[in-house]
């Protein structure tokens, strides 16, 4: 018996199928790139973003803690200016791993006074900015750490007039207790 001859059609059908398949898992490689390309961008950010909340809320532990030392301390906020107190600056732990998770400063903000009276280490407006930085290198995503800064007032200069608040002097703010 003699076998029959194929066609060259024939012949061709089982290269196009194997062409198919092999641009099919390319393909396939292509979109499983990109999908662990995409995942894996995602969990960067969402590590940067759990870096940036615990800076931010070791920041503001530290603001919170160091409240009532200045407070407390309010008439030597100038000799705190200057670097030059007890117990100055404020630091303290959060994350109970050794080491200082913050530390707290004071900044001078701009006096209200003469440019020539305007030092910025003596507090001349009762005004000054309690500054917390977030200095855990664990905590903080910066690699100079979080920093918060709050406004805080001497109300033994300031009085009871919010003047601050209006955002005029006292003489016309219209707010005065």
């Amino acid at each position: 018996m003699s076998r029959p001859i194929k066609s060259p059609r024939s012949r061709q059908r089982g290269g196009v199928t194997l062409l198919l398949v092999l641009v099919l898992l390319v393909l396939a490689a292509l979109v499983g790139v990109l999908a662990v390309r995409g995942a894996t961008s995602d969990l960067q950010m969402a590590g940067a973003e759990r870096l940036n909340r615990s800076g931010f809320y070791c920041a503001e532990a530290g603001l919170n803690a160091a409240r009532p030392f200045f407070a407390a301390n309010a008439a030597s906020w100038t000799s705190m200016l200057h670097n030059a107190f007890a117990g100055y600056p404020v630091v303290g732990d959060v994350d109970g791993l050794a080491g200082n998770d913050y530390q707290v400063t004071l900044e001078d903000n701009h006096d209200e006074a003469p440019a020539s009276v305007n030092d910025p280490l003596t507090d001349s407006d009762g005004v000054v900015l309690m500054v917390s930085t977030c200095i855990s290198t664990t905590m903080s995503s910066s690699i100079n750490g979080r920093v918060l800064k709050e406004v805080i007032t001497n109300a033994a200069v300031q009085g009871t007039d919010y003047r601050f608040q209006a955002g005029h002097s006292s003489s016309h703010s219209g707010n005065e207790n």
